[in-house]
C-alpha cells in the first residue's frame, strides 16, 4: 500500500468491517463448530484478536517447540529495552465445560494444564534452543524467559458460578484461564491506530508506511516454519522497531482486507482527507493538532 491506511476508521465510518468479524466469530461459537474451526478463525484473524495498536504486534500460530510439542498461539509484547514478553495460549473446545458438577477441573481443562506443563518442562530443559526461537533481551541476558500461559476453554455461561474456583485454581498453577467470550470482548474493545503506540527513538526512525503495516488488523498469524527461519536473527531489544521490516515481511493478510480497502477508496474525498490528516499528524508530530481536525472531529461518527 502506497499511502498510510487510517485503521482507526474501523471504529468510525468503516466500523461495519470490524462488526462483521464480531458477528462471524459469535456465530461460529453459537453454531458449536468445535475447537479446530475456532482455531482456524483465530489464526486467520490474529490481527484482530491477539495483536493491537500498542505493544502486541506479533502472533505466531502452532509454534513447534520440539518434535511432539506445538503451541496453538504465541503472542509477543514489545517491552522496549526488556525485549519481547511472550504469552503461550492453549485453545480448547468452546463447548467443553471447564469444571464438573462437583466443582472440579474437567478432564479437558486438566489435559490443557498438563500440556502447558510439558511446554514449561521443554523450555527449561532446552534453553539454548528456546533462546533461538523465542528471542528476548531478558532471556539472552539473564537466562530468564519472560512468559505467561493462558488456556481458552468453554463459554462463560457454563462457568459463571465458578469464578472463585477459576481464580483460585489459576493462581495456584500460575496459568490464566479464560472463556471464549473473553476473546469476543477483546475483539469488541479492540483499539485501532494508524501507527504503533510505542514511544521510542527507534520506532520514530522506522518508515511510517512500515509502522502502518505493523498495526494492520487484517494480518494473519505467522506460521511456525516462517518464524523459526528468522527468529535467530532478531535483534533483542526495542524489538518491534529494530525488526519492523522483518515482521512486516512475514505477515500475510486475510481476505477481508480487499473489501475494506475498496470501501476506503470509495469514501468522499473530504472524509478521506480527515482520516489521513490524523494518520499523517501521528507519523510526524511536529506541532498541535491541526485546526481543521479539531473542527471536524465531532462529525467523524456521522
Amino acid at each position: 500500500m502506497a499511502e498510510l491506511i487510517p485503521w482507526q476508521i474501523l471504529r468510525a465510518d468503516l466500523r461495519a468491517h470490524r462488526d462483521r468479524v464480531v458477528h462471524d466469530w459469535v456465530q461460529l461459537l453459537d453454531d458449536r463448530v468445535g475447537e479446530r474451526a475456532c482455531l482456524n478463525f483465530l489464526k486467520n484473524h490474529a490481527g484482530f484478536f491477539f495483536c493491537d495498536s500498542g505493544r502486541r504486534l506479533l502472533a505466531i500460530s502452532e509454534l513447534e517447540l520440539g518434535a511432539d510439542l506445538r503451541v496453538d498461539f504465541v503472542v509477543a509484547d514489545d517491552l522496549s529495552s526488556f525485549g519481547f514478553y511472550y504469552e503461550f495460549i492453549e485453545i480448547e473446545d468452546p463447548d467443553e465445560n471447564p469444571y464438573t458438577s462437583k466443582r472440579q477441573p474437567s478432564a479437558r481443562l486438566s489435559g490443557a494444564v498438563s500440556q502447558i506443563m510439558q511446554w514449561r518442562m521443554w523450555l527449561e530443559g532446552n534453553r539454548e534452543t528456546a533462546k533461538k526461537i523465542l528471542p528476548s533481551h531478558e532471556f539472552w541476558t539473564n537466562d530468564h524467559l519472560p512468559a505467561r500461559y493462558t488456556i481458552i476453554i468453554g463459554r462463560r455461561k457454563d462457568a459463571e458460578d465458578r469464578t472463585d474456583l477459576r481464580n483460585y485454581y489459576s493462581n495456584e498453577i500460575d496459568i490464566r484461564i479464560r472463556s471464549f467470550d473473553h476473546l469476543t470482548e477483546v475483539l469488541q474493545e479492540r483499539y485501532f491506530s494508524p501507527l504503533p503506540n510505542l514511544a521510542s527513538g527507534e520506532m520514530d526512525g522506522v518508515d511510517p508506511i512500515v509502522r502502518n503495516e505493523l498495526v494492520n488488523p487484517f494480518r494473519t498469524a505467522i506460521s511456525s516454519s516462517e518464524w523459526r527461519k528468522v527468529a535467530p536473527r532478531i535483534f533483542d531489544y526495542h524489538m518491534a522497531a529494530k525488526n519492523a521490516e522483518t515482521l512486516v515481511g512475514l505477515a500475510s493478510t486475510n481476505a477481508r482486507l480487499t473489501p475494506f480497502l475498496a470501501d476506503w477508496d470509495a469514501l468522499p474525498a473530504e472524509k478521506r482527507h480527515f482520516y489521513l490528516e490524523q494518520a499523517q499528524w501521528l507519523a510526524s508530530p511536529v506541532g498541535p493538532i491541526p485546526a481543521s481536525f479539531r473542527l471536524r472531529e465531532n462529525n467523524s461518527q456521522k
